[in-house]
């Protein structure tokens, strides 16, 4: 498992960005789709639905190479998951209304991708 992950984290860095960035393009409810802040029609939100999945997808290749090049140099896989749980983290914060990004639960995950991150930074050094 780990090494289906260490050979695909850039697909999943790359799938968390393009995430977090969709759910600042519309956001849906039981009965709303809302882009800008506004409720859209039927009409409107398939073609908000459908410029964001060409958008998506002509920027998935170049998102995916700019990961895949410090990829490239061997970041490691402790920091990588640091970075998608922050990721993660923030996209299901942003999707789900009313939650807070400062909460005491929040600050924990965002502090566990952190402390991931910080622990990878270590055993490099110590490795030095």
């Amino acid at each position: 498992m780990i090494t289906w992950i260490d050979q695909n984290l850039a697909l999943i860095i790359t799938g968390s960005i393009l995430g977090l960035a969709t759910s600042f393009i519309y956001s849906t409810g039981h009965n709303a789709f809302l882009s800008r802040g506004n409720f859209q029609s039927k009409t409107s939100a398939t073609e908000i639905i459908s410029a964001a999945i060409l958008l998506r997808g002509l920027s998935t290749p170049v998102i995916h190479r700019n990961i895949s090049i410090p990829l490239s140099y061997r970041i490691g896989t402790l920091s990588l998951a640091g970075l998608v749980i922050i990721l993660v983290a923030s996209l299901n914060n942003k999707e789900v209304t009313n939650r807070k990004f400062q909460s005491k639960s929040s600050a924990e995950i965002y502090g566990i991708g952190l402390l991931l991150i910080l622990a990878d930074l270590l055993l490099v050094v110590s490795e030095v």
